[in-house]
């Protein structure tokens, strides 16, 4: 069993990180204020599509938090177990 699994834990954290920052940043709310006294069919299906984008907007970047939370979490899962083994192993040598 020579192969050897390594894990980049600060850049694995910077670009998570990173992941988060984008996703507060993503901005749903392009058209709201767009001709709100105007009854025209297309401006009424261009505020429905609006309104879709902006609940998928926010599906997305609860769910792009979610799976940072995860990913941090395992990240520190691995930092422990392979820290645990470390230590296990050298407690051998010696």
């Amino acid at each position: 069993m020579s192969e050897e699994i390594k894990v980049a834990y600060e850049e694995a954290n910077k670009l998570i990180s990173k992941i988060q920052s984008n996703a507060d940043s993503l901005d749903s709310d392009l058209l709201q204020a767009f001709a709100d006294k105007n009854e025209l069919n297309a401006v009424k299906k261009v505020r429905q599509s609006n309104e879709a984008l902006i609940k998928v907007t926010e599906a997305y970047k609860r769910l792009l938090t979610q799976n940072n939370g995860t990913a941090l979490q395992t990240i520190e899962s691995f930092r422990t177990t392979d820290d645990s083994l470390s230590n296990s192993i050298k407690g051998v040598i010696k």
